[in-house]
């Protein structure tokens, strides 16, 4: 059932996408499909898959992981992962996912794959990624924060990696690489992240 296919793909922050929207349970968002595609793919988010979803990602992308960070997020899912067995992962053509907790929609996911993805008028990933993180700063009226190749609207639950990287420590950015770039949004605080005291704030010119 299509409903309204120009909005579809707008994000609304802390809301959700077009007219899908946060605590939705599946078959509410399942009536979507003949804009947003069906669902390809799904599995349940227990503590062995979540392992062995790093251990794919370690060995995919080792240049994004150091051995320290696989180790840390490794701890982390053996002391929390428990608590995420009532999670399952959805996962629709054109790069878009969605997360499910206790049955209702708690976290949107899209890849590079998802060109037609839009947010506040700029379509997320075929926008110059410093121009479009300006942008949404001022728009949104939140400083981001940065840390390594992930940067972070806290007040909106927005999270972008690989758009841009961590220059200087400063607050300075350059571009990220094309390729592996990802977005997120959720309305709540996103559970067993890298705590917030290690990111700083962008200082854009």
């Amino acid at each position: 059932m299509s409903k309204n296919t120009n909005s579809i793909w707008q994000i609304h922050p802390l809301e959700g996408l077009g007219q899908i929207k946060f605590s939705m349970l599946r078959s509410d968002v399942d009536q979507f499909s003949a804009d947003i595609g069906p669902v390809q793919i799904d599995r349940s988010d227990t503590v062995q898959s979540q392992q062995a979803g790093l251990d794919e990602l370690y060995k995919m992308f080792p240049d994004f992981f150091s051995a320290e960070d696989y180790i840390a997020v490794s701890d982390a899912i053996a002391e929390f992962g428990q608590v995420r067995d009532d999670t399952i992962l959805e996962f629709r053509p054109n790069g878009l996912s969605f997360e499910y907790t206790s049955g209702a929609l708690t976290e949107i996911f899209a890849d590079e794959n998802c060109k037609k993805l839009n947010f506040m008028g700029f379509p997320v990933f075929l926008s110059e990624p410093i121009m479009l993180l300006k942008e949404l700063s001022h728009s949104l009226q939140e400083q981001p924060v940065i840390y390594q190749q992930e940067v972070i609207f806290p007040a909106h639950k927005i999270y972008f990696y690989g758009f841009v990287e961590d220059l200087d420590g400063l607050g300075k950015c350059q571009e990220g690489s094309s390729r592996h770039r990802t977005i997120s949004w959720r309305n709540s605080v996103r559970p067993n992240s890298v705590a917030l005291s290690q990111y700083h704030p962008i200082y854009f010119d």
